[in-house]
């Protein structure tokens, strides 16, 4: 029984065999129809020229599988019949690409020498015996449809388009209409005349396009090419979307090229070059003007100019098939705002000048270390192995070892680097843009400084006067120490040399001679963690176009002093800042604690109601009716030749800025004409000096100042010096600062300093006693 069930199976399993291979074979010779694959609407015509070589284009709406078969054809349809109103017209086959289409692709087919493709891919035939397809210039149709049988079975039609308008009423032509166009009978053989299918609708998944006359030509302006298939559908079968003309022919299909004539919308005409227009997926694109993208689109490849920006809204897509590159030079920067997405790689070309450190962090996800050292034209400095790049140790206080050619992984966004290149010119970052929140890990470990940067291809707002809330001094201030809630940058100056303090702040005060409420893309800054905090975020509410941010510009917005103190090759300043809303106290956001770059030489302030924390800016109220005495601090070695310095900014003229030595028991005023002090260091720290601030402020240099006199004698070629006390030193610069003269005198009254064979203009004549030191204009005209 064993044996012959195996026998019993065994038979049971060849008979299905055949059967099988029999429905196969079957199913092989069955000829492919492509009938009913795509429906109504899945392709729309988006151009027609009748005149010059006959052309039609047409957009994908939707994702058409590769040999796909769509027939076009120039035939009138009459609806009463159904069928076609002739059978002397032609009909073309078209084959989709092995790879498909995507929604989006267009295609452009052209009798030049020949039906042929001229964008797009795909295929196009003639069939054998269905007649000549040639467009009249009359104004003609177009039907896309598929089909058993092109010529003999009826059409499932895909898109119609229709360029003729009758104006006739008598019994073949009725009246023209949107829903029926020439509505014409089965008397009518007019080979430019057409109904309507009733499967199509104008306006829906069909277009006529005239002006109460007949066009020859037509061509959408590419308003809406990418999104939904309903959204790309109403732009195309809008008439107010196209250009029509009687005689004069258009390119059709997507440009090549084009670029921005204006600010605008994304998708209006007026925003781009009229001759090339509104681009589409394989179009390379030049913006040049501030540009918003208000519906789904896309290009091949795009570049922003430097000092615009493209602003891409939420819920829309960006997509780029090649690159799109944001440049920037000494001046401007290139912006994008993401509030929606950007498909596809994004280059950010990052100006800095040469032979400088700078601290930048990358604008994009995905840039490797290793590529960003090597590619030549970053110019990044190499020493054998060694790069001119490095990132900063928390823990250690300190620089990390400089990156080599075997530095792997991919730069971390939201952190940030130190870099130089060799000469003027871009670091690029290439990548892809994040358009969400982005967290960054910071600790208290070590003096808590974390180096942190800017992760968008946009300036972000620092400080409550970009925004009131969506600022990073805002967002964080939880997160940093309160004695220190600013961002410090790195603005290196000329003739550096190691151990110089060239940081500036940004904070809610500026710092006198800094103020910046905005952060550039890629740059990045110290910040100092709270005890216990853990990180600190950057969200895309602190976006904001200000393509020529740099945090380098701007003045105080409140009246400002700038103490500084200087040797022969170093300097630090304090900035003093005053305001109605300000305390003696700590005003978080506003003072700065002092980052100390070399401990063995800076300069500070102590809160007036002191927190033992030395500090780089502080703010204090504008009561000038009270004289404010601020302590100064300074870190410096013993017997240190120190010369003061005081720049006022936004300073109303009736308040005293005096500087207390209580060492030497001396008080120096600042005032319009004294500006420097010169002293020996003895000790460091607070308590020997001391800046008065306030209207009623006298001291006895003040009136030996007020009697200098300085008197131009041009006939005797001499300028007269009066009222002189003690040892003087009297040197005389031209307006550029190169020094004309120098003088000495060892008694008190006046000195003559010859003036011979001196050009006419303005001089300054600095006056330095062992009491002051001030400087004074003349002008000097033979």
């Amino acid at each position: 029984m064993l044996s012959q069930a195996k026998i019993t199976f065994s038979h049971q399993v060849h008979h299905k065999s055949v059967l099988i291979i029999t429905i196969l074979l079957i199913l092989l010779f069955l000829p492919i129809s492509g009938k009913s694959q795509l429906s109504a609407g899945d392709i729309a015509f988006t151009g027609v020229n009748s005149d010059g070589d006959d052309q039609f284009s047409f957009i994908a709406t939707t994702v058409i599988a590769g040999s796909e078969i769509i027939y076009f054809t120039d035939r009138g349809y009459i609806d009463e019949t159904p069928g076609w109103n002739n059978s002397y017209e032609g009909i073309k086959k078209f084959t989709v690409p092995s790879e498909g289409l995507l929604a989006g692709d267009m295609v452009v087919i052209s009798n030049s020498s020949g039906w042929q493709i001229i964008q797009g891919k795909g295929t196009i035939e003639g069939i054998s015996g269905t007649g000549t397809f040639a467009l009249a210039a009359e104004g003609d149709q177009l039907f896309a449809f598929q089909t058993d049988d092109a010529e003999n079975y009826t059409p499932t039609f895909i898109a119609g388009i229709h360029l003729n308008y009758e104006k006739s009423s008598g019994s073949d032509y009725g009246i023209t209409d949107n829903s029926n166009w020439d509505n014409i009978s089965t008397s009518n053989t007019s080979y430019y005349m057409s109904d309507l299918p009733n499967t199509l609708t104008t306006g829906t998944n069909a277009i006529w396009l005239h002006d109460n006359y007949e066009k020859d030509n037509g061509k959408y302006n590419n308003t809406i090419s990418q999104g939904t298939k309903s959204e790309i559908l109403a732009s195309c079968n809008n008439v107010d979307n196209w250009e029509m003309h009687n005689s004069n022919t258009f390119t059709l299909g997507y440009p090549s090229t084009t670029s921005t004539i204006a600010s605008g919308n994304w998708n209006e005409t007026s925003t781009w070059n009229t001759t090339n227009g509104i681009p589409g997926k394989i179009t390379d694109v030049t913006i040049s003007h501030d540009v918003t993208v208000t519906a789904d689109c896309a290009i091949d490849d795009g570049s922003i100019t430097a000092g615009y920006a493209l602003t891409i809204n939420s819920g829309d897509t960006l997509t780029c098939n090649g690159t799109l590159t944001i440049n920037s030079d000494a001046s401007n920067n290139g912006s994008l705002i993401v509030n929606g997405v950007v498909s596809g790689n994004v280059s950010y070309k990052r100006y800095i000048t040469g032979s400088r450190w700078h601290m930048i962090s990358s604008p994009v996800s995905g840039q490797s270390i290793n590529s960003l050292l090597t590619e030549s034209g970053n110019n990044i400095p190499q020493s054998e192995s060694d790069y001119g790049m490095m990132d900063y140790n928390t823990t250690s206080d300190n620089w990390n070892d400089y990156f080599t050619s075997s530095t792997s992984g991919n730069l971390t966004l939201g952190k940030c680097y130190n870099i130089r290149r060799e000469t003027n010119g871009t670091v690029t970052f290439t990548g892809t843009v994040i358009s969400s929140n982005i967290n960054v890990s910071i600790s208290d470990a070590g003096n808590s400084w974390n180096l942190v940067g800017n992760p968008y291809p946009v300036a972000i707002n620092a400080t409550k006067f970009a925004d009131a809330t969506n600022n990073f001094l805002t967002v964080n201030s939880s997160n940093l120490d309160p004695s220190y809630t600013a961002l410090y940058l790195w603005d290196e100056q000329d003739n550096y040399v190691e151990g110089r303090n060239d940081y500036k702040i940004i904070n809610n005060a500026g710092s006198g001679s800094l103020v910046q409420n905005y952060l550039q893309s890629a740059q990045g800054f110290f910040v100092k963690a709270r005890s216990g905090s853990s990180l600190v975020s950057f969200t895309t509410a602190m976006q904001a176009n200000q393509s020529n941010a740099s945090f380098k510009s701007g003045e105080a917005p409140w009246p400002a002093i700038c103490l500084t103190i200087r040797t022969d090759d170093k300097f630090s300043e304090t900035n003093i800042l005053f305001n109605e809303q300000m305390t003696a106290g700590l005003d978080i956001g506003y003072d700065a604690g002092a980052f100390k770059v070399d401990t063995d030489f800076s300069l500070y302030t102590r809160l007036i109601e002191d927190n033992d924390v030395d500090f780089m800016v502080q703010c204090l109220p504008n009561d000038f009716d009270k004289t404010q005495i601020i302590p100064i601090g300074i870190d410096a070695p013993e017997n240190t030749l120190l010369e003061f310095n005081v720049d006022t900014k936004d300073w109303p003229d009736d308040i005293n800025i005096v500087l207390l030595d209580k060492f030497k028991n001396k008080t120096i005023p600042f005032n319009n004409e004294i500006s420097i002090y010169s002293t020996s260091l003895i000790t460091s720290g607070i308590g020997r000096f001391y800046l008065q601030v306030g209207k009623n402020i006298s001291t006895g240099i003040s009136k030996q100042i007020n009697n200098i006199l300085l008197i131009p004698m041009p006939q005797q070629e001499k300028i007269l010096l009066r009222n002189i006390r003690n040892e003087t030193l009297v040197t005389v610069f031209d307006i550029s600062g190169k020094k004309i003269c120098f003088y000495k005198s060892g008694a008190e009254g006046s000195i003559h300093l010859d003036f011979s064979g001196k050009k006419n203009g303005i001089y300054i004549v600095q006056i330095k006693s062992t009491d002051y030191i001030i400087s004074k204009k003349i002008s000097w005209m033979k």
